[in-house]
């Protein structure tokens, strides 16, 4: 289990090692909440041994914290203005840092933050900054196109066969089974309580017809002890209309003759 305390402790010493006056801690007041404590890294766009690229200095400021499961977890912060930057300079910033958070989880990452957001602000105060974005995009670009092929080349593959994939494909499929045969069963038994039976479907038929009755009905048909089964019914009613129709068959040939 990886010690998130220990490692953000490491870090800022790290931190306070290379920048020294450049980084401080803030008092709670001045800082991002939370329950780690909050820092300000000054960031320039320049080294110690280089002149300053503006006649006015220009000033970044890096404010951030810890988060309780940082580095596994993206810390919370913030670029400000100490001296000279624009607000949609500092949109554009804010913006390269966030995508670069994502891309370090899981190690430390604000003096890489700290050294992306002064290599940002030089090429802003330069001029330059339209070429980083340019070539920001193409590398984005290269790595999409690499991920693609990734995936496409694991569709031609295939995805390998293993003991356990197996098993843990035929218990979803046998889950599955078993639940459509449920869904099956239930619609069956309903299906059975909302049938009519034979009998009920050729009384309600017979009965809606014109003249039709009760009494008729029973004469027509013998619905005794056995004729309980439907099937047995259903033959009855289909030899009676059979005999009928032969009745009239016969009776027509002898007018034509």
């Amino acid at each position: 289990m990886t010690d998130h305390v220990m490692e953000q402790e490491m870090e800022i010493e790290a931190l306070q090692a290379i920048l020294m006056d450049d980084i401080k801690e803030l008092e709670p007041e001045e800082g991002l909440g939370g329950e780690t404590p909050t820092y300000h890294i000054t960031i320039a766009p320049k080294d110690e041994d280089e002149d300053e690229p503006t006649e006015i200095p220009v000033r970044l400021g890096l404010v951030f914290r810890h988060t309780l499961g940082y580095p596994d977890e993206p810390p919370v912060f913030k670029v400000r203005s100490i001296r000279g930057v624009r607000d949609v300079d500092l949109l554009k910033i804010q913006t390269r840092l966030e995508n670069e958070v994502q891309e370090n989880l899981g190690m430390s990452m604000m003096f890489s933050l700290a050294q992306s957001a002064k290599e940002l602000l030089r090429a802003i105060v330069c001029g330059t900054d339209d070429n980083m974005e340019e070539e920001a995009a193409q590398k984005l670009s290269k790595k999409e196109e690499a991920e693609l092929a990734h995936k496409r080349a694991l569709r031609e593959q295939g995805t390998p066969v293993t003991a356990e994939s197996w098993n843990a494909w035929f218990d979803r499929f046998s889950a599955e089974i078993a639940l459509e045969k449920a869904k099956m069963a239930t619609n069956i038994e309903i299906s059975k309580k909302n049938r009519m039976s034979g009998k009920a479907y050729f009384e309600n038929k017979y009965l809606n017809q014109e003249g039709g009755d009760e009494d008729e009905l029973e004469e027509d048909f013998d619905f005794g002890e056995e004729l309980d089964d439907d099937d047995d019914l259903l033959d009855e009613f289909l030899e009676q209309n059979d005999q009928g129709a032969l009745a009239a068959g016969q009776q027509a040939v002898g007018q034509d003759s």
